[in-house]
């Protein structure tokens, strides 16, 4: 593959990379700060490396970077994203495919992908991590030695985001038909590795990752309808560069008929993997299981192979072609996406999220934030009870350290040995009735605590409370 497909990935990582560090965002509200907190938490407590919500293997290589804050784990995953479309590009040229120019333009000129990347979320490192398992596949055809890797790494999978899962069956039958028996077993690395490490922050459970992430059962967010992320794809792709994918999937399955091999190899890896991934969120939405939230990024993790199907279509035609007319062709796509990205209201969303804090976070950091800093001074030493992710970010507090901060459910179970009469209280309406239960009207009602200062903003609330002389719990040492 030509040097310039490396200089010009490396072009937009600096390009994006100059953007996150200008740009004050962090890409949402609650668990891209909060995935933040885990990897950072690593450098304190390590036994963060272990908890199955926050993605332990994520967690792993996020943590370094997150130790230099929020726009470090920001640039991680950039890194992961603009990494995921070179190994899609480098994939795609060990197959002889043509117009590689298309995967940074599908990947980085649509909507959604370059949005997500500026946050602490771990769909980019997962996307890396499943393109990756298929260049070492490919080059596992000639070199065995790859297989080891592509296998060993299969086995992580699950460990970057729960839901890969659904992808393991996909690669054990790939390694059945390509009859790959010897490496299979290498599928339960990840498993046993983090079992026997994690098993000793655990009480002894080598289970625990399987055993403490999601409960299955009814959905806390409702369900949907069958076609949500269809839907949804059209958006974050953009409507020309999902139609090349819709191509790209029925010519896939034209070509089960036509080539020898493409049903056990590229067909399973790219189409069985990105449709099974795409079709088993569809029926979890729709069924409304395991605390679906329809969450559209779930979907980045499979962007790679999506992307790689959106090639097969120039597969017909390319090599007909001369260079300046095939150039020509990529060039009006590109202007298309562009076009797409800029004047399309839907994927306005997306650049805001990517860019800017939301309207939330921006009142928080613009009026509550100040009121806090003015009238407590030793802010960042006390101790914080609070349920807003971004807040604790500003104020310099770890919501993963109970000597720095609690939230609102250690108060409803009256649990008070990190709190005393200088912690202060953030109650507001959007998260901590729906843990808790403590409506406005419930906390007006604890007599040991004084209102000191109201705020609303788009519908939600946020309250500022105080122990008074009535505060009935014994102090807590000071830390």
């Amino acid at each position: 593959m030509p040097k310039l497909y490396y200089w010009i990935h490396g072009a937009i990582f600096g390009i994006l990379v100059i953007l996150a560090i200008q740009s004050p965002a962090v890409g949402g509200e609650g668990d891209t700060i909060m995935h933040f907190f885990w990897a950072q938490h690593v450098w304190t407590d390590s036994g963060a490396l272990f908890n199955s919500w926050a993605k332990p293997f994520f967690t792993l290589f996020a943590s370094p970077f997150a130790y230099f804050g929020f726009t470090g784990i920001k640039i991680f995953n950039i890194l992961c994203g603009v990494l995921s479309s070179l190994f899609a590009t480098l994939y795609a040229a060990r197959k002889g495919w043509q117009a590689l120019w298309l995967i940074p333009i599908v990947a980085f000129l649509s909507p959604a992908f370059s949005s997500y990347l500026n946050s602490g979320l771990t769909e980019p490192f997962a996307a890396l991590c499943l393109i990756l398992c298929l260049y070492f596949l490919d080059l596992g055809k000639k070199n065995k030695k790859y297989l080891i890797a592509a296998y060993s790494l299969v086995s992580f999978l699950p460990f970057c985001r729960g839901e890969a899962q659904v992808l393991i069956p996909v690669f054990l039958v790939y390694g059945l038909l390509n009859k790959q028996f010897r490496y299979l077993p290498l599928i339960l690395v990840g498993s046993i590795v983090y079992g026997f490490f994690g098993s000793f922050y655990h009480q002894g459970d080598w289970l625990w990752f399987y055993q403490k992430a999601y409960v299955a059962g009814a959905s806390v967010y409702g369900k949907g309808d069958w076609t949500h992320y269809f839907k949804r794809m059209g958006i974050m792709m953009g409507a020309i560069y999902f139609l090349l994918i819709l191509a790209g999937s029925i010519i896939s399955i034209y070509w089960l008929f036509k080539k020898k091999d493409w049903w056990r190899q590229d067909f399973l890896l790219l189409f069985g993997s990105a449709w099974g991934f795409f079709s088993a969120h569809s029926m979890v939405w729709a069924l409304g299981l395991y605390a679906s939230a329809g969450l559209e990024r779930v979907l980045l993790m499979v962007f790679p192979l999506f992307w790689l199907m959106a090639l097969l279509p120039f597969q017909l035609f390319w090599s007909k072609l001369k260079a300046k007319q095939g150039y020509a062709i990529l060039g009006l796509i590109a202007i298309l996406g562009i076009l797409n990205l800029f004047t399309d209201s839907r994927a306005e969303p997306y650049r805001k999220t990517a860019w800017d804090l939301g309207p939330y976070q921006t009142f928080l950091h613009n009026q509550v934030y100040p009121f806090l800093k003015e009238r407590y001074p030793d802010l960042e030493s006390r101790h914080l009870v609070n349920d807003l992710p971004y807040l604790a970010m500003l104020s310099g507090h770890n919501p993963l350290n109970i000597k720095e901060q609690s939230n609102w459910q250690r108060v409803q179970k009256d649990i008070w040995q990190q709190m005393h009469r200088s912690s202060i209280y953030i109650w507001d309406s959007h998260n901590v009735p729906f843990y808790t239960g403590l409506n406005e009207e419930k906390i007006r009602e604890i007599d040991w605590l004084t209102l000191i200062k109201s705020w609303e903003m788009g519908g939600r609330k946020y309250i500022l409370l105080e122990a008074n002389e009535r505060y009935p719990f014994p102090d807590a040492p000071k830390n």
